[in-house]
């Protein structure tokens, strides 16, 4: 009876609570409990989805970024490998041919004016 008038904030006297009998009291006290307890095993089970949704999600996202990850790899390795050019002909290099008769010149005056004449530079 008293659980029956805090929980609805009615007195003892209350002619509602007097017309109950302990059995239909017992049985709402019960039902009340038992439907408490439904209602947090609901918001826990609730919970619990929420949870594996989030981790699902970024399960999810971890892979996308992999495989973006990946993605980007192979496109680098494929733009490398795109990236080779044929060796050049050292002859045609600007760079080498003037370190090449800057050399010369310094060999000549070494050596002789025929420094490097005799040279044949056909294979």
């Amino acid at each position: 009876m008293s659980w029956w008038s805090r929980t609805y904030n009615r007195p003892l006297k209350d002619p509602i609570l007097l017309s109950y009998t302990f059995e239909e009291l017992l049985y709402e006290y019960y039902d009340h409990y038992e439907r408490l307890e439904a209602k947090e095993e609901e918001i826990e089970a609730q919970s619990d989805r929420i949870e594996l949704e989030k981790d699902v999600a970024a399960s999810d996202w971890a892979d996308e970024m992999e495989r973006k990850e990946e993605e980007e790899i192979q496109k680098r390795a494929a733009a490398q490998a795109n990236k080779k050019e044929p060796p050049k002909d050292p002859r045609e290099d600007l760079d080498n041919v003037e370190w090449m008769e800057k050399l010369i010149e310094e060999e000549k005056k070494k050596r002789g004016e025929d420094f490097g004449e005799n040279v044949d530079i056909e294979f």
